[in-house]
């Protein structure tokens, strides 16, 4: 909202920004609600944190070429936002920049991008498929958490991070699958990210040579299982993976893990033997909670 000049608020639908503007500073545009279409200079390089948080009427925007900076919640809570392509540029997708898009239907990302940090695109409920480029390393906390109708998306070799839950609650996902458990990949390696059991009555489980990492909660409350391994590729226990498998009596550690998550083991009951390797450097919270048998 802007105020006339009898001073009353009135409402802004459209803008354009002159020549000459390089920068869309923090919060510039947040909150205007009747916002529909906005065209940006080609003269823009950086978009600001907030810059159009909660424009919700707010339904295609064209991000000039030369921006190589976009901001923290930049287009957050956009609900009629059905677009968007990043310029090549840009190295980062930084946290909550587009949490909330309700509407968000295509992405498109460039191979400038290497981080997408936490919750980018937490709660996309639109978004069906996304191409995560092969320069991206870094996927952060509930990334793509709540996009329920995401069901395709490839995970890069290049990636040497994985966060808390980036695909938790995402129902819809198509899995590649391995001896009872779901994966994420790519092409050339479909079983990079384990996600989950294929079930919680699972007996056993022979992790892929291949995986490189395993989600958060992938077999918490397997309470069957019994036999399980863990792939010489894979270097952090995430949060709760085996939480509650109270029927595993040991698990070998190999020497690549270098962190054991939250309560990862904890309320493993029958388990009476872990040799943590010597590289682990952190041991979180709870991780052997209600562990009786050690």
């Amino acid at each position: 909202y802007m105020k006339d000049s009898n001073n009353e608020y009135y409402a802004i639908k459209n803008v354009g920004s002159p020549d000459k503007i390089t920068s869309i500073n923090d919060g510039l545009f947040c909150g205007f609600t009747y916002l529909e279409t906005i065209d940006l200079s080609n003269d823009v390089t950086y978009i600001g944190n907030n810059a159009f948080e909660r424009c919700s009427n707010l339904k295609q925007i064209t991000i000039p070429e030369n921006v190589s900076y976009i901001g923290k919640c930049a287009f957050s809570w956009c609900s009629s936002l059905e677009s968007i392509e990043i310029p090549n540029g840009v190295s980062k997708i930084l946290f909550s920049t587009f949490i909330c898009c309700l509407s968000l239907k295509n992405v498109v990302l460039p191979n400038s991008i290497t981080a997408i940090n936490n919750s980018a695109f937490s709660g996309c409920k639109s978004l069906i498929s996304i191409e995560i480029p092969n320069s991206v390393t870094y996927i952060g906390d509930y990334a793509f958490s709540g996009c329920d109708k995401l069901q395709n998306i490839n995970i890069p070799n290049s990636l040497d991070h994985i966060g808390v839950s980036p695909f938790g609650d995402c129902g819809s996902l198509m899995y590649n699958e391995y001896d009872n458990a779901n994966y994420l990949g790519n092409e050339s390696n479909p079983f990079l990210l384990l996600i989950s059991a294929m079930d919680t009555n699972i007996s056993d489980c022979e992790i892929n040579t291949n995986t490189k990492f395993i989600h958060d909660y992938a077999f918490s409350n397997c309470t069957a299982l019994s036999s399980i391994n863990i792939p010489n590729k894979v270097t952090v226990i995430q949060d709760y993976t085996f939480n509650n498998c109270s029927s595993l009596p040991e698990i070998t550690l190999l020497d690549g893990i270098t962190c054991i998550g939250e309560a990862a083991f904890a309320e493993c009951v029958s388990l009476t033997n872990i040799v943590i390797p010597k590289g682990v450097a952190n041991i979180e919270y709870e991780a052997f909670m209600g562990c009786k048998s050690l």
